[in-house]
């Protein structure tokens, strides 16, 4: 797996994997980081 970063607007904090959302910044909060590796792992094709 590869990663890029593309800067947002200011506050924005979004994870796509592919051309799914599988995390995002709400409510003015960051999502857990073990919240975001899991929503990464889960949205993963099988190898």
């Amino acid at each position: 797996m590869s990663a890029d970063l593309v800067i947002g607007s200011s506050g924005e904090f979004t994870v796509w994997v592919d051309s799914a959302k599988v995390a995002e910044k709400t409510a003015g909060k960051f999502p857990e980081p073990a919240s975001v590796v899991a929503a990464v792992r889960a949205a993963q094709s099988p190898a």
